[in-house]
């Protein structure tokens, strides 16, 4: 797999790196699910009210975590630039990566859903 073979843009964009951003929502966001989460299980645990969508809750932030190290593993390959910035190998990581997030993402849904 290799990037697009279409002609670059005339003139190019910027070569800005916004993948730090990218991280820095993903990583406030899911620490504040984190954070409520752990919260919700710990009061439900103390009134002995542990429900099996609290476990449910527990699997889809876990899946949020694994996730967040595919995207930091992305960022550090190119994730967040300009395709045309990016190496052959640079744009097969982050393709392939974005398939395993993808894989982790309908679950973590269709948990959330539940």
């Amino acid at each position: 797999m290799s990037a697009p073979t279409s002609p670059p843009p005339d003139p190019l964009p910027p070569d800005e790196n916004k993948g730090i951003i990218l991280l820095a929502l993903t990583c406030t966001l899911t620490s504040i699910a984190i954070v409520m989460t752990a919260l919700r299980c710990w009061v439900r645990r103390v009134y002995h009210q542990l429900g099996w969508d609290d476990y449910l809750i527990a699997i889809t932030t876990l899946l949020a975590v694994a996730r967040i190290g595919l995207q930091i593993v992305g960022v550090k390959h190119g994730n967040g630039r300009h395709i045309w910035y990016l190496s052959d190998q640079q744009y097969e990581w982050i393709v392939r990566s974005s398939w395993y997030t993808q894989l982790i993402l309908f679950p973590a849904i269709c948990l959330l859903k539940i």
